[in-house]
């Protein structure tokens, strides 16, 4: 039997489902419709296919999808001002971060 795909992780919160389209979307439907903040590396997200994930999930909740992909592989203090500013700016009802090592 395979193990179910770890897809969220929040303080306390932990989502894992054989569904990560529909339990995203979800999680983006309780959370409050509204804009969702993605934190991508400048490839990856592609490359893996994770931003179509989130992409459709955002859609699905009626949400609006903001990426900002600007980040290095070793930030820089301006680039996580950047970030913080964006999330003050737009006040998302969900903010994910994908990739990174």
């Amino acid at each position: 039997m395979d193990a179910p795909s770890f897809i969220a992780a929040a303080p306390g919160e932990r989502i894992v489902t054989r569904s990560p389209r529909e339990a995203l979307a979800e999680e983006f439907r309780r959370r409050g419709t509204g804009r969702v903040i993605a934190f991508t590396g400048r490839r990856s997200a592609e490359l893996c296919g994770g931003i179509g994930l989130l992409e459709e999930a955002a859609e699905r909740a009626g949400c609006e999808l903001i990426r900002f992909s600007r980040i290095e592989p070793e930030p820089a203090v301006a680039t996580v001002e950047t970030m913080c500013a964006l999330i003050r700016e737009k006040k998302p009802c969900a903010v994910v971060a994908l990739g990174g090592g």
